[in-house]
């Protein structure tokens, strides 16, 4: 008997050996790996203890046949039947292991795998691994730009760990955090991404600033910021960041050689690369100077130099790429040239529609347009702007396609139409300074927090640096209010010196605004004023008031009487039924009051009066 119980022992032992050679030659996740190799060497002994005993009991029981029978069965308990239950443990933790390198291994080239081995990751019994999956799947709807179902998935997952202690569903938030900053961020809600933003660092904050895993998610975090900031204006604050990543990462690099083949912070430090080309593009924009372009264009080549690290890389690296080559080519106006490599990408960017479209119609309308091709440069305007709502589009460049559209319909003698997306771009300019002012206050206020954090520190070096630091934030407080109250109350004697010490980029953003402003129809309101404008063009009344004396030589009050005098004589000339209409019923038309008022004006402006110039045909003719 005992000898059927060994080897029914010696039987599970094999057993468990194979199935854990069978998980080594999967080449699973080196952790998993080490922890097979554990279990495969006690196997071992456990079968080399079984035909040990097997052999001690064969000896023995020519004597003792009744004990060794016991004793087999005994045995062949324990050491037979025991690995099938701590093998159902390990095979359980080498499937999600395994499950887990499947869906590192899809993250950056098939987004169906991924997903489909996040679902499987899902049904483990640990709570931090089906968090973890469902990150995973959110990631794969990311990248199929489902980011309607992929925002859901990740709030469901923030909000069920929101003040978890252990360190893994910890790690889980920040991930969570970081998906939700890119998901606003593409939709252009810049407010919410700030909002993730600060909540990632919050997380963050509470692990050890030592710990490699803090330095590398610190790294990415400060990659988000830069991106904001590129988002908000802040070229010069955003380059700041990046190079602080930079260095962050070959100091990772140093510290963890095997971070140069990391798949993740490869694409991190690519990232860091192509955002400051992004820099130097937006900043040769802001301060037209060509040069800096060369600057975008060398680390555009940089980053795409880099990924060759990367094993998988896919065709999208190259399209995105040659895309940012093309755009280059762009603002050197250098348009035959910029069509010419569009044409000649066209198959490449085919494959990438979601990543491609909206740059690829952009540049093809402008190019097409300063070649004088308006019907193919419209057809392209429109493409781009029906792209709207539906991707990330970069509002500048939105306003940029909305006017040319209504330049082209102006020149082919479509007021209407004009007029049409000449209101489309001033609404669009007003909404880019809302998302811009108010997420200016949230980053100013993030960084007031921070400013309070390091005062907080400093309190503790005595209590003399104590006083010394609040009397220099008095200072500086006192001087800021000092210098907002003569920005809001300006006297005329200081008129001249304010307009130039107004920064050009702002002068002109509010001269673009005037011109679009000039060509909508919100004058004709009689409710409208220098407010109305201002608040428009997200700006105050000052310097609206200070930039139309400058740049109009009148008042805005003998400003807005010219446009609405001249949109009355234009109206005349071209509506036989305006003419008929009577003078109150004119003024009521382009918001006067009253009769009175309009009369003046017109007179003041023409050198007779309303009726006067219906009356006279010469007038009408001209």
């Amino acid at each position: 008997m005992y000898e059927l119980h060994l080897c029914t022992s010696i039987f599970n032992q094999l057993y468990c050996i194979l199935m854990q050679i069978y998980f080594v030659r999967m080449k699973i996740a080196k952790s998993t790996l080490c922890f097979t190799c554990k279990a495969y060497l006690l196997s071992v002994i456990s079968l080399v203890i079984n035909v040990l005993f097997f052999w001690i009991l064969h000896a023995f029981s020519k004597k003792h046949r009744n004990f060794a029978s016991f004793g087999g069965v005994v045995f062949s308990f324990f050491w037979g039947i025991t690995p099938f239950s701590s093998f159902a443990q390990t095979t359980e933790n080498q499937k999600v292991e395994y499950y887990y390198s499947k869906a590192i291994e899809f993250s950056h080239s098939n987004s169906d795998s991924l997903i489909f081995y996040a679902k499987k990751i899902q049904l483990s019994d640990n709570k931090c691994d089906r968090m973890k999956g469902l990150l995973y799947e959110a990631r794969g709807l990311y990248i199929q730009n489902n980011l309607n179902r992929c925002k859901k998935i990740v709030l469901l997952v923030v909000n069920d760990l929101n003040g978890s202690e252990d360190d893994c569903n910890r790690k889980n938030l920040v991930d969570g955090y970081r998906r939700l900053f890119y998901i606003y961020k593409n939709e252009g809600n810049y407010e919410k991404a700030l909002f993730y933003l600060l909540k990632r660092k919050e997380v963050l904050e509470t692990f050890n600033p030592k710990e490699e895993y803090y330095q590398r998610n610190i790294f990415y975090t400060k990659n988000s910021e830069a991106i904001l900031k590129i988002k908000l204006g802040l070229y010069e604050e955003s380059l700041g960041l990046l190079k602080e990543s930079y260095k962050l990462s070959e100091s990772l690099r140093l510290l963890n050689p095997s971070y140069e083949i990391d798949r993740n912070f490869a694409h991190g430090k690519i990232h860091v690369l192509n955002a400051t080309g992004d820099v130097f593009l937006s900043l040769s924009k802001k301060n037209k100077t060509r040069i800096l372009l060369d600057s975008a264009e060398y680390y555009y080549k940089k980053a795409f130099e880099y990924s060759n690290v990367l094993t998988d890389r896919s065709s999208h690296t190259e399209a995105v790429y040659r895309m940012r080559e093309i755009n280059v080519l762009f603002e050197k106006r250098n348009y035959e040239m910029a069509l010419d490599n569009l044409r000649k990408y066209d198959s490449l960017f085919k494959n990438y529609p979601s990543y491609i479209n909206k740059t690829y119609y952009r540049i093809k309308a402008m190019s097409l347009r300063n070649n004088r091709n308006n019907d193919s440069s419209l057809y392209f305007s429109k493409k781009y702007i029906g792209l709207f709502g539906s991707e990330e589009i970069n509002r500048d460049n939105l306003t940029s396609i909305y006017s040319n559209v209504a330049k082209i319909y102006q020149e082919k003698g479509k007021a209407d139409s004009a007029l049409k997306y000449s209101n489309l771009a001033l609404e669009n300019l007003k909404k880019i300074d809302k998302i811009k002012v108010n997420t200016l206050i949230g980053v100013h206020d993030s960084e007031k927090r921070d400013f309070k954090n390091k005062e907080h520190q400093e309190e503790k070096r005595g209590s003399d640096s104590k006083t010394g630091y609040y009397l220099l934030i008095s200072l500086v407080f006192t001087s800021v209010v000092f210098i907002i109250y003569f920005l809001k109350k300006p006297t005329k004697k200081h008129k001249t010196e304010e307009k130039k010490n107004l920064p050009k980029e702002f002068e002109e953003k509010i001269l673009e605004g005037i011109l679009l402003f000039e060509k909508s129809d919100l004058y004709l309101s009689s409710e409208f004023n220098i407010n109305e404008l201002a608040n428009h063009l997200g700006t105050n009344s000052t310097y609206i008031s200070m930039i139309i004396n400058s740049y109009k030589q009148k008042s805005f009050k003998q400003y807005l009487a010219e446009l609405r005098i001249n949109y009355v004589i234009h109206k005349l000339k071209t509506d036989s039924k305006f003419a008929k209409y009577s003078i109150v019923s004119i003024a009521n038309e382009v918001g006067y009051k009253n009769a009175s008022s309009f009369t003046r004006a017109f007179k003041n402006l023409i050198g007779i009066t309303p009726s006067e110039f219906i009356k006279n045909k010469k007038y009408m003719e001209l």
